[in-house]
């Protein structure tokens, strides 16, 4: 630990040489006179939701300037972060670029001579480089920023260890900020915003509309709402079983007598399909494939609930304040990806190898771990906390015991 620290301090000693050497000034000072600013944040919903408060401290810094946001949303047609926003002024402009593998310097440069004829002040780093992968990722960013003709930059500083830096066990855990926080503390003043600011969502009355279409074309609401279940997501080590999520769906939908919509991408239609097999067919709704993001905000939005693995579901769920039950793996430290706000409930089982990065992993013991049962009572203390004020939801009482739907 004391070894990761001192390489941090290093690793921001250079970071610093680097910007006197490009920009001639060593401190991290945020021009006060930024009229066009480019942040840089790449990745899909999740990862995009985790920025929103750093955006918007950013706004509030600079309220009169133009924030255009340099975004690349990955592989395979996967939603970038225009999805997401797109409508609600949270920033003004996007520049989306895609990766080609074998030629990324090239699409580097050529991006670089784009944005230097947009003329930007400041170029601000909300990159998770700063996360902990190659530190060289953030010199190099700081050229490209250079090179795009930007005149100061923001956020290229090492706020934490980062959590590749910082172990294992529960001392680890208390120097590793999540996602949300860490981009908030690269933002001058910017905690201090985000601890002052009561957000709601800009565009919430175009969601309900949304919303309402999708429950009237569905039939998602007899008159008890409906609760979201999602059991994708963009890596395979963070899924917990579908049998188990259709086991929690059955009870959800046989106690509460709710209706369940599962949601997912268009690849994720078997995994939602064996979830749906497990809940009575007047009670469930398989969406897979068949909302796109902004029909997705709008469901979350008006759900009483969802439960959802580590993803962009989770994280939009906890920003527009629907309950929600997140099934973590322990693929990352425990606070790295925790969502924003205290209207949900986090299942995750300690195993040794935790935290551990990887993409695949053949027993997926993490997850294996949580069980059916604490499923459901994480949900129904979930229930009697957030969604209710006591153990019914207006027209149907807690019925006892838990059913399981035959999956321990």
């Amino acid at each position: 630990m004391v070894a990761a620290e001192a390489f941090r301090r290093m690793t921001n000693a250079l970071i610093a040489a680097e910007r006197g050497i490009l920009f001639g000034r060593v401190a991290e000072g945020w021009p006060q006179d930024a009229r066009r600013i480019l942040v840089h944040r790449s990745g899909n919903i999740g990862d995009t939701v985790v920025a929103i408060p750093a955006l918007l401290a950013v706004r509030h810094l600079y309220p009169a300037a133009e924030v255009t946001l340099l975004t690349c949303p990955g592989h395979g047609g996967l939603p970038s972060a225009v999805d997401v926003l797109d409508g609600t002024r949270i920033v003004d402009d996007y520049v989306v670029y895609r990766r080609t593998v074998g030629k990324e310097f090239r699409e580097r440069l050529l991006l670089a001579k784009r944005l230097r004829a947009r003329g930007f002040d400041l170029f601000v780093s909300l990159s998770s480089a700063g996360g902990g992968k190659r530190v060289a990722t953030l010199l190099r960013d700081m050229v490209f920023a250079r090179a795009a003709g930007c005149r100061a930059v923001g956020g290229f500083h090492l706020v934490s260890l980062p959590q590749q830096w910082a172990g294992r066990g529960k001392r680890a855990r208390g120097v590793v900020l999540a996602e949300s926080e860490r981009l908030l503390a690269l933002v001058p003043g910017g905690l201090a915003f985000w601890r002052n600011t009561r957000f709601e969502w800009p565009t919430m009355s175009e969601l309900r509309e949304r919303a309402a279409c999708m429950v009237a074309k569905h039939n998602l609401d007899a008159g008890t709402g409906f609760v979201v279940v999602h059991p994708g997501a963009k890596l395979g080590v963070k899924r917990w079983m579908p049998e188990r999520f259709g086991a929690v769906a059955c009870h959800v939908s046989k106690v509460y007598g709710v209706k369940v919509a599962i949601t997912g991408s268009a690849a994720e239609d078997t995994i939602c399909e064996e979830v749906a097999r497990a809940v009575e067919p007047e009670f469930r709704t398989n969406l897979a494939g068949k909302t796109n993001a902004g029909e997705l905000l709008a469901l979350l939005a008006k759900a009483k609930a969802v439960i959802s693995n580590d993803t962009g579901a989770m994280h939009l769920s906890a920003l527009f304040k629907t309950p929600c039950l997140a099934v973590m793996s322990g693929r990352d430290h425990p606070a790295k990806w925790k969502p924003i706000g205290d209207r949900h409930i986090q299942l995750r089982a300690e195993v040794d190898c935790s935290p551990c990065f990887r993409v695949e992993c053949s027993s997926r013991e993490c997850l294996t771990r949580i069980t059916v049962e604490e499923a459901v009572r994480a949900f129904d203390r979930l229930w009697r906390l957030h969604v209710a004020p006591s153990w019914c939801n207006g027209t149907t009482q807690y019925a006892g015991p838990p059913r399981y739907c035959g999956v321990a």
